[in-house]
């Protein structure tokens, strides 16, 4: 999974012409959004 998301951000980052930084946030947000949901689950089950 991490492995296919640093691929498809790689070719995202290749592709986007002028709009990198959006391109890049919009592929990054929903692996971000699901880590911050595993670290605030893993800190309830303590």
């Amino acid at each position: 999974m991490i492995a296919l998301s640093v691929l498809l951000s790689a070719f995202t980052y290749f592709t986007a012409n002028r709009n990198k930084i959006i391109a890049m946030l919009m592929v990054s947000a929903p692996f971000l959004l699901s880590g911050i949901f595993f670290l605030i689950s893993s800190k309830e089950v303590k």
